[in-house]
């Protein structure tokens, strides 16, 4: 019986990390194990399709933005050594020409594997856009703001100028009817 708990509890530690394999492995997030070197020791198809990573030996700062690829390694040093939770923006090259931006979530990993750092990187592509997109929109709308104040400015001058001069125009009237009352009084 003993025997017996012991194999079933193998089989469910052993589905279980099958089961966590398979999700970590499926997800849309890049996931990475590395060590304090940058080294990629593991990764999962999202990182694999979108890094294009030829070698589990190949070290994540090659795929990095190389002005932001050494910041990026000073940080998985520091959460190596601090144990301290960290997020980094920085692009992935893909070519020359196409950078994506990612959002980077550093963490250390040293109670699964000694000297290892697990990242999250998720693709924010989308949200940059969005935020270039909402940033344009509202410099528009300013600039369209500017230019409707400056419009009721004109129209308010202009209002001023109409009033001002059908008033002049008005008094003019009511004081030659004044006089010619005054002149004509028994002819009119």
């Amino acid at each position: 019986a003993h025997q017996n708990r012991e194999n079933i509890f193998k089989k469910i530690i052993t589905q279980t990390e099958n089961l966590y394999f398979s999700i970590i492995n499926e997800s849309p997030l890049i996931i990475l194990v590395c060590n304090s070197d940058g080294q990629i020791i593991i990764s999962n198809n999202s990182a694999n399709n979108l890094l294009q990573i030829k070698d589990e030996k190949e070290f994540i700062e090659n795929y990095l933005d190389p002005v932001l690829a050494s910041e990026f390694m000073v940080l998985i040093k520091g959460v190596h050594s601090n144990h301290k939770n960290t997020k980094f923006k920085c692009s992935i090259i893909q070519d020359q020409d196409k950078s994506i931006p990612i959002m980077w979530h550093l963490s250390a990993f040293t109670q699964v594997l000694d000297d290892t750092i697990i990242i999250f990187g998720e693709n924010i592509f989308e949200y940059e856009e969005m935020r270039k997109k909402e940033f344009y929109l509202t410099k528009s709308l300013v600039v369209l703001n500017e230019k409707l104040e400056q419009a009721n400015k004109s129209l308010d001058k202009f209002s001023e100028t109409i009033s001002h001069d059908l008033k002049n125009g008005l008094s003019r009237i009511s004081g030659f009817t004044r006089i010619l009352r005054q002149k004509e009084k028994g002819n009119l």
